[in-house]
Order: C-alpha cells, then structure tokens, then sequence
C-alpha cells in the first residue's frame, strides 16, 4: 500500500492530487447546509471551487515543470480516450443548446452542466496520471465514512443529535439520509464504497485494521437498510456479486470467500438487532420502505442466516472444492434471474414504477423523439432536461396537478445523457464504462486482483445509476474510482 518511490521536490501534481483527494473524502462528504436542497446544492457548488483551485495549481506547476524542463508523466488508455470525447460533446452541446448558460453551469438542476463535466474530466487525468500511493487517504477516507455510516445509523434510530433535520418537512425528512442530504445521493455512494470496504476488510492482513474497517462496513449496511433505496440495493448487490463471482472463479481464494461469508453473517446479526428494535420501538424508529421495508416486514434476514451459516460450515469442511463448474453456475444463476426479472419487469410495467419512473422515463423518450436532428444528435443541453420538461405544454400542467413537484432529471443516467448530450454524448458515456470493463479484463490477475475494488465500485455505480440521477456528490467518487481503475500497470494505490 505504501508506495516505493522517493516524493521529490517537482513531484507538484501528485501533491496537488493528493491533497484534492484528502479534502474530498475528509471535509465533503460532512459539509453541510441546512436546508434539503441546500446541502445537496451546497455540495456541488463546495466541489467546483474545489476543483477550479486544483485546477488554476496545476496549471502553474504544469509551467514551472515546463521552464525546468521536468518531464510529466502521461500514459493513455482507450478509456480516455472516451472520458476526454463525453466532456467534448457536452461542450459542444452547451453551446448549441436553446437554454443558454445552464448548460454550462446546470444551476437550475443539479450542477452537471457543462462546465462541470469539464472539471470532473480534468480531476479524471489529475488522479489517473499522477497520484501516487497513498495508504494515509484510505484510512481518513474509511474514518470519515465511518462517521458519515454511524449519523446515518443514529438517523434511523431517529435521533438527530447534530441538528441536520432541523428546517426540513416530513416528506423531505423521509428522503434524507446522512449527510449527504438525499436517498438517491446516498445510494451512488453506498454504491461505490461498500464493496470497496467489503474488499478491504476480507484482504488488509493487519487484524485490528481489518477489524476496524469490517465495523465500518457493518454500518455501512445499516445505513443502506434506513436510506431504504432500491437502487442502493442494486448497486451495492452488484459490487458484492462481482467479489462472490471473483472469488468462486479463482480457486485458491477459499480463504477469502470464507471472510466474505462470515462478513455476511455480522450484517446478518446487526439486521437482526435492528429488526429486534423495529419490534419493540417501531414508533421511534424511521420508516422503512421499498426493499428495506419487505426485509425487516418478512424477517428475511433471518432465513438468509442459516443459510450464510450452512456454506460456511460446508467451505470449512471441504478443501478444493472450487472450480469453474461451480463458477458457471453461478453465472448461470445471475444472468437467468436477470432475465426473468427483466420479462417480469416489461410484462407487468406500469408508469408509477419505481415512484413514477416510468412516467419520466417515457417523458425523456418523448423529448428526444421529438427534437430536432441537431437535439437527437448532441442533446438539448447538459443539465437541461428539467427546463425541457417545464416548457413542455404538454407535462408541465400535468406534473403540476397531479405530482405538485417538479422534475429536475430523468432519474436514469443513461437516459439523462441520452437526452441532454444526445446519441453521441451517451455513446461516449456508455463508452467509457465498457471500455473500462473491457481494459480490466484484460490485465493479468495479479493486476486484476488489486483493482478489483474500483471495478466493483465503478460497475455496481453504473447499475444503480440506471434508476437514479447525475450529481456533483456521487460524479466525484466515480470520477475518483474510475481514474484509479484505470491507471496504467504496475502502479496500485487506495
């Protein structure tokens, strides 16, 4: 984890990104505004700053190397390739949209304009070419999510000791979760951060550091169950699946397949604390709905623990019993449930699914359907699809009469960037992540071992990002996964 190489005096751009990385995942994922919507807006506006000032820093060591003549490394990779093509589109895109500056700056959304892509593209080459190992950013990163985990465990217990509900309504309190201010929010970022912590706790070799980070997964868990988000469920049940799947496929890795498990059984137990709680202070408690709701409602965390109990007996017990048979199975499992899940979903598809996605998902079809050659082909503009819609006869006073709130995104990424950044936009975004899978298949396994983490994140972000929106908040760890995913072999670093 420690890195091997001496820190000289113009190594200036590693420094500069360290430093990005260490107030991003320290003081941003705490700042808080009071007010719902303020923090969330709060947040974006906090990582622009941020960003322009790492940026203008790099710029002046950028010419400082230049005057002494210093060499800067650089290494590309077809995934930049498709990263430096989306923020190139959405620049484009900006300056043909009818909407003016909020394509650039998307202030009248999420802050995911332009303008913003832009910054979160030059963060992506900062970190990918020039962080070098830095073991001290994992752990301020895993004490402060820890501590983002365990406010978001008081929250469900109700109990707002630190004030950050105060100001908010009873609906806006149901869709707040830790710090961060938002239930979709907070599931792009579980998304990401609890198979990475998973990863950790089963392979950091330190016993009370291991220890230390599987506690904070725990809660981790437990926050998940009180954000009480489907697509955090889906993210992070993606995350894990690819650990599982690693883990059968390889077969000296019983050791850690025995951790997984026996992680499993600790989240099992708190769930079964927690239910206990739900039991006896259901009152006090807040409200759980959607999957979190149907696992506490039918105690399904409860059949699940023998279960966990059962494989890891029979693990113990049998040596060498892994191998590729048992892998395909495994795959043939997910990829039937998949399907069927998916006919399932098409067959009985209703326009309220998931809290009116459906609805929204059509609108953003019907948008780009009807849009000129130029709209079908860059987008209407980066950030712009809830100006769309509000100028939109035909589901503006439909919204208003019957939802009473307005709609900012498309709550599915894909489809977001397909209307705002059109075919091409969302040809290079969709790019970037299979380009990125494709690179990771083909490391050797020693190098696919040690980013595994940041696959996992990076692919259970993509999946839940499939019913939810493009923020500032979860864009900066994406941004920060993706370009240590993808940085060139032979380096390795938290």
């Amino acid at each position: 984890m420690k890195s091997t190489n001496p820190r000289t005096s113009y190594d200036c751009l590693s420094s500069i990104s360290y430093w990005y990385l260490f107030i991003t995942i320290t003081i941003y994922p705490l700042f808080v505004l009071n007010g719902y919507f303020n923090t969330i807006y709060a947040k974006g506006i906090f990582q622009i700053y941020l960003i322009l000032f790492v940026d203008i820093l790099c710029l002046i060591a950028i010419l400082i190397q230049r005057i002494r003549k210093k060499p800067i490394t650089r290494s590309h990779s077809m995934t930049d390739k498709f990263v430096l093509g989306f923020a190139f589109v959405a620049v484009i895109s900006a300056f043909s949209s009818s909407y003016g500056s909020n394509a650039f700056s998307g202030a009248k959304a999420w802050y995911m304009g332009a303008f913003e892509i832009l910054l979160f593209c030059s963060v992506y080459f900062l970190i990918k070419n020039h962080l070098q190992k830095e073991p001290t950013l994992f752990y301020c990163g895993t004490l402060v999510i820890g501590v983002v985990f365990f406010i978001a465990f008081l929250q469900g217990f109700s109990l707002d000791i630190f004030h950050l509900k105060d100001g908010l309504s009873e609906n806006q309190i149901k869709d707040y979760i830790s710090t961060v201010g938002n239930t979709n929010i907070f599931a792009g970022l579980l998304s990401m951060v609890l198979p990475f912590l998973c990863y950790h706790g089963i392979h950091t070799k330190n016993k009370p550091t291991s220890l230390f980070i599987q506690i904070v997964t725990i809660l981790g868990f437990d926050a998940l169950l009180f954000a009480s988000s489907d697509a955090g469920y889906l993210g992070v049940g993606t995350g894990l699946l690819i650990l599982l799947g690693w883990y059968l496929k390889e077969s000296t890795r019983q050791k850690e397949l025995l951790s997984y498990l026996k992680l499993g059984i600790l989240i099992c137990l708190s769930y079964v604390c927690i239910d206990v709680c739900y039991f006896i202070f259901a009152k006090q408690m807040l409200t759980l709905s959607g999957l979190s709701k149907g696992l506490i409602h039918y105690h399904l965390e409860i059949v699940i623990l023998p279960i966990l109990l059962v494989l890891t007996f029979i693990i113990q017990r049998k040596n060498g019993y892994l191998g590729t048979k048992i892998f395909k199975v495994f795959i043939g499992v997910i990829f039937s449930t998949v399907a069927v899940y998916l006919i399932y979903t098409i067959i009985n598809f209703s326009f309220d699914w998931g809290t009116k996605r459906g609805y929204i998902w059509y609108m953003a079809l019907d948008i780009w359907k009807n849009g000129s050659l130029k709209d079908k082909l860059l987008g209407i503009g980066p950030d712009c699809f809830g100006l769309a819609v509000s100028n939109s006869s035909k589901y503006a006073s439909y919204i208003s009469s019957h939802w009473n709130v307005s709609i900012a995104n498309a709550h599915n990424e894909v489809l977001q960037y397909f209307v705002t950044t059109g075919v091409i936009g969302c040809l290079f975004y969709l790019g970037t992540f299979g380009v990125s899978i494709y690179e990771f298949l083909i490391k050797n396994e020693n190098e696919k071992l040690a980013r595994l983490p940041f696959f996992s994140a990076v692919v259970g972000y993509f999946v839940q990002g499939l019913v939810t929106n493009p923020n500032p908040f979860t864009t900066t760890f994406l941004i920060l996964f993706l370009a240590v995913l993808n940085k060139k072999t032979g380096e390795s670093q938290n």
